[in-house]
């Protein structure tokens, strides 16, 4: 790995610390575990945007912090992150000890003082959760490691400086309540971000292979769905997901939480629908069983809707939840839909088209409750999982028969691709609210 401190040539002890041999080894398991991971990466380029981020706001907010030590929190505060991939130890809690080791070790002349290693190692600490007591320095690295929504790329994209409700639907990332969020409806501007609703919460199992086996979603969404392992290993075994013996393993993780975290993430859950309708049950590369089922639906909807007398009947479900704390699209209903359908023998294609269409519903039906709380009328779409040219026809469509402006990205990716844009728009923001 290349020195991070080529240009800056004031921070010999941040130099120390990327070279030191124990954070050499602990880096390079966090590549090796993340060798097949396309979203929400915890490698040199998050670790640099964060100490960005990180000190602008020291300088804006005057915190006092030293620009070194900032530096040198921010390339330590995800260290730990192979120990939460291959043992699901918090990756805070592993950070900090592996913080607390190099620091305690480094040559004469590029030492902290104790005090400075208490700032860095409480940074490591807690920059993952909120909570009552936060320090400074906490509180610092919590709101620079969370600035990296992507509905602000596309605002930006769209030189949009309005409240707008913004739906980001990605595969997986860490959310600000520790867990995986990427299926988000946002009320957003340049200021931050409330989140308002979001995918019904499903249980992922299986951490990073869970991105490339949709079978396991699938299975867990099904095991939820019944909460009975009879129940579930009959449908699973209709299905042909998994052996019963795969299925047995899946329901003892789930029951005692192993490898096992609630997530909101739009991606997985694509991934998921796709194994049941035995489109894709495992993917060579994240998003390919997403992709396989968006090309079934796309092909429904050119062979055989354009010909058909009507359109596909529409489920007769609540298209929202009310949650303790947002709105839910009721995703629970509509997978339980789609199963019953394929059970009785319904033709996938044409299953694949309808979840496509529903889910579009439940966005749009969400944007509409949300403009009637805020009376924001613009809707900012997204997030990788709207490289799904239906999924984006059908909710830009609706939404706008609904009467909004729909803001879409056509020159930025709407991936991780355009991340780095909608930071540096929100870090600009800071900069002239707080001149």
């Amino acid at each position: 790995m290349k020195r991070v401190t080529e240009r800056q040539k004031g921070m010999p002890r941040l130099n120390a610390v990327v070279n030191h041999e124990v954070y050499q080894t602990y880096y390079k398991r966090i590549c090796e575990c993340e060798t097949d991971r396309v979203f929400c990466c915890h490698q040199m380029n998050h670790l640099l945007d964060v100490a960005r981020i990180a000190y602008i706001k020291n300088l804006e907010e005057g915190l006092g912090f030293d620009k070194e030590l900032i530096y040198v929190a921010a390339v330590l505060h995800d260290i730990g992150k192979s120990f939460q991939y291959r043992q699901q130890i918090p990756h805070e809690i592993a950070g900090e000890r592996i913080a607390r080791r190099i620091l305690d070790s480094l040559p004469t002349g590029f030492t902290f003082t104790d005090e400075e290693k208490a700032l860095i190692c409480l940074a490591v600490r807690g920059h993952r959760r909120r909570h009552e007591y936060m320090k400074p320095i906490e509180e610092l690295f919590y709101e620079s490691d969370k600035r990296s929504r992507m509905c602000l790329s596309c605002m930006a994209e769209n030189d949009c400086a309005d409240q707008v409700v913004g739906v980001s639907f990605d595969g997986t990332g860490y959310g600000t309540d520790g867990t995986i969020w990427g299926g988000e409806i946002l009320l957003a501007d340049l200021n931050g971000f409330e989140r308002t609703g979001s995918v019904m919460p499903f249980l992922q199992i299986g951490g990073d292979a869970s991105s490339k086996e949709g079978w396991r979603i699938a299975v867990s969404l099904l095991y939820g769905m019944t909460g009975d392992r009879e129940k579930a290993s009959e449908i699973i075994e209709k299905l042909e997901l998994c052996t019963k013996q795969e299925a047995n393993v899946q329901f003892t993780m789930a029951d005692r939480k192993i490898n096992a975290v609630m997530s909101t993430s739009a991606g997985r859950l694509f991934d998921g629908v796709s194994a049941i309708l035995g489109i894709r049950r495992k993917s060579t590369f994240e998003g390919e069983a997403s992709m396989a089922l968006e090309f079934v639906a796309e092909e429904y909807q050119k062979n055989s809707l354009k010909n058909a007398k009507k359109m596909p009947e529409i489920p007769t479900y609540e298209l929202l939840k009310e949650g303790n704390d947002r709105l839910l699209l009721n995703t629970g209903s509509l997978i339980k839909e789609i199963l019953y359908r394929r059970l009785n023998g319904e033709d996938s294609d044409r299953l694949a088209y309808i979840f496509h269409q529903e889910l579009a519903r439940q966005i749009t039906a969400s944007c509409v409750k949300i403009r009637e709380q805020s009376g924001c009328n613009k809707a900012a779409l997204s997030g990788g999982v709207f490289q799904n040219r239906l999924l984006l026809e059908l909710t830009d469509h609706m939404l706008k028969q609904q009467g909004f402006e729909v803001l879409k990205h056509q020159l930025v990716p709407p991936n991780d691709g355009g991340i780095a844009l909608g930071q540096a728009v929100y870090a600009m923001a800071y900069l002239d609210r707080n001149k």
